[in-house]
């Protein structure tokens, strides 16, 4: 019988509890610039272009696109959801730990899967068509990041891949290729995934993956925790811009990241978060599930 989400939890706040991610091989990473300004929870539609701002930094992605069999230019789409989130986080985690732009993917479509923590359920609504799909949008996409202040503004523009090869027969997902299907990182976007990414633990994010939401409000938490000295108040519209402004008002955001929280909170028992306030939620120092780095 399938492991349900409330189980799931349950069994990695006990591995969590027990072992740090760092000393089992459980260590994944994320770049400031995709916590900063997310990617979005649900599908935008075939546009030309999406972005999301959060005070001076704004992130924006141009999907790829091709020929079809008629001639006809097919626009791929924005990435969204829970599987490009953890394709970044996996990346990151290869390129912290190989520091080379050329990223091994595996020699089947299963491999990848599992690494992300998918199975190989087939169908429209399957695994296996799901994270084909994702793949395909993030890899072709163009990413935008800018920084505008008042004295300064800057500007980066990044492909993801340069080049991407696959051996791999969707319908054949076990199947073993004779060469590792493997990605090549473009130069820019190489520099964005080593620059200061944030450690975050394997196990919770295959745990939370059925929420974007909970994997954004995590990775967060994660990344304010590591330098909070003392409390610190959030105003609901701030962090709104920066997860989750696509929303229908601040009352369903706030009613979200609560719902959401329980789950975080199940296995990172000591973060201390007080979501009661309606103006702004407040952050107190709490004890990191990833020991910092002195």
């Amino acid at each position: 019988m399938a492991e349900t989400q409330t189980e799931k939890i349950i069994r990695t706040a006990d591995e969590v509890f027990g072992v740090p991610a760092n000393e089992v091989d459980q260590l994944a990473f994320m770049s400031r610039c995709f916590i900063q300004a997310t990617l979005p929870h649900s599908d935008p539609g075939r546009v030309e272009g999406w972005g999301r701002r959060s005070g001076s930094y704004s992130l924006s992605i141009q999907p790829g696109g091709y020929l079809n069999q008629q001639g006809e230019w097919t626009n791929l789409g924005v990435p969204y959801g829970s599987i490009p989130r953890l394709i970044l986080a996996w990346l990151n985690a290869e390129v912290v730990k190989t520091s080379s732009r050329e990223v091994i993917l595996g020699r089947s479509y299963s491999e990848f899967l599992r690494k992300l923590g998918y199975g190989t359920t087939g169908g429209e609504k399957g695994d296996l068509t799901r994270v084909k799909n994702q793949s395909q949008r993030l890899f072709s996409s163009k990413i935008s990041m800018v920084y505008e202040g008042p004295d300064r503004m800057a500007v980066a523009n990044a492909l993801l891949a340069d080049y991407a090869e696959y051996f791999w027969d969707p319908m054949k997902p076990e199947q073993q290729a004779l060469w590792d299907s493997r990605i090549v990182l473009s130069e820019q976007f190489f520099k964005v995934l080593k620059s200061s990414p944030v450690p975050l633990d394997w196990r919770i994010l295959k745990a939370l993956k059925r929420s974007p939401m909970a994997l954004d409000l995590y990775m967060w938490l994660s990344h304010r925790m590591y330098s909070l000295q003392k409390p610190q108040k959030i105003r609901w519209e701030s962090l709104a811009a920066q997860l989750g402004s696509e929303y229908k008002n601040l009352f369903d955001f706030r009613r979200k990241v609560r719902q959401q929280f329980q789950k975080i909170q199940a296995i990172w028992q000591d973060v201390n978060v007080d979501l009661s306030g309606e103006e702004s939620l407040e952050l107190k120092p709490s004890r990191l599930l990833i020991p910092a780095k002195k």
